[in-house]
């Protein structure tokens, strides 16, 4: 009866230990409406309280991507899949991301950035999926958004990069309508683990962040330039100088530069 009574006890302290270690953890599903809902995707996150990994799928098992044939001026389709990843790790002070330019997949690392929030002094309230969320403001590099997020949940993270609120982040949108994402599903507390897996399984080619932005406008530079070739004399099109149509517009090292 003694002993019965001890398993009784280990039993119940298992789940106890078990349950409290879930708690900080969380599944959230995101729904990612991009250029004032012209394109929806959906997003997946899954974090802890320290360190996060969001994914945003694409729009479909494969998606088409458009690109122009200079040589015959036609348009050329290929499908690939290009899901997104993002993986917050606070232990070491970084974020690796997966991204693409035109064919070719990229694992981009930088320090973890500083987001300078300001919290509502209203003390506005919104209710998201049950839980009661405050607001707060962030402007960051080149873009300003305005947050919801629960202390219900005291997970600092969100979708995509952002990080550093009091609270896990349920909706986070952007003045301009570029980016707008709403969590749609949550689950609190979650055991599932961060499968962080695909950063060593992918074949892409591992550069910093200021790497990869060079990359990016070379190819954004070199693509304006062939569309201008063939455009009628006097069109107008965007020019090489132009503001990145990118949800980052701005970069640290190029503030300092001013």
């Amino acid at each position: 009866m003694k002993n019965l009574f001890i398993k009784i006890i280990f039993i119940l302290f298992s789940v106890f230990s078990f349950a409290q270690k879930d708690k900080g953890k969380v599944e959230v599903e995101y729904k990612l409406e991009i250029n004032n809902a012209y394109i929806t995707r959906k997003g997946i996150l899954n974090c802890n309280e320290s360190s996060s990994l969001f994914k945003l799928f694409s729009t479909g098992d494969k998606e088409e991507k458009k690109e122009i044939d200079y040589e015959t001026n036609s348009i050329k389709i290929t499908e690939r899949s290009i899901d997104e990843y993002n993986y917050i790790d606070i232990t070491n002070d970084s974020i690796k991301s997966i991204l693409n330019i035109k064919k070719d997949d990229y694992i981009i690392v930088e320090e973890i950035p500083l987001m300078q929030w300001i919290l509502s002094e209203n003390s506005e309230v919104k209710k998201i999926n049950n839980f009661i969320c405050n607001k707060a403001i962030l402007n960051f590099r080149g873009r300003n958004y305005v947050a919801w997020f629960t202390t219900e949940i005291p997970i600092s993270f969100g979708p995509w990069k952002f990080h550093g609120l009091p609270g896990l982040i349920l909706e986070i949108s952007d003045d301009a309508g570029y980016r707008h994402w709403v969590a749609t599903k949550i689950k609190y507390p979650s055991n599932n683990k961060l499968k962080i897996e695909v950063f060593q399984t992918i074949n892409a080619e591992k550069v910093t962040l200021k790497k990869f932005v060079e990359k990016f406008d070379n190819q954004q530079k070199s693509m304006f330039a062939r569309i201008n070739k063939i455009m009628p004399r006097g069109t107008i099109s965007s020019s090489e100088n132009s503001k990145r149509h990118t949800i980052e517009q701005v970069y640290e090292w190029e503030v300092e530069k001013k």
